[in-house]
């Protein structure tokens, strides 16, 4: 069990993790925010599981919604 705790996640899931940090951490990271739900995608296609497409969905709302505002 222990060996399975320490296997290093797959590269998708790596880069899921570090993207979610960099959007968590500025928002307003639109690059970071597409390239995200880029990951989302990918790991739907990987696992299968439709979460995935819905997690990817909302990113790209919210980068749409964002790319959109107006200046203040």
């Amino acid at each position: 069990r222990e060996a399975a705790e320490r296997r290093p996640l797959g590269r998708t899931d790596q880069l899921l993790f570090d993207y979610r940090e960099v959007v968590q951490a500025d928002p307003d990271n639109l690059d970071a925010a597409a390239i995200l739900g880029e990951l989302y995608l990918q790991k739907a296609r990987e696992s299968g599981d439709p979460a995935n497409y819905a997690q990817a969905e909302a990113l790209f709302a919210l980068n749409e919604a964002l790319h959109h505002r107006t200046p203040e």
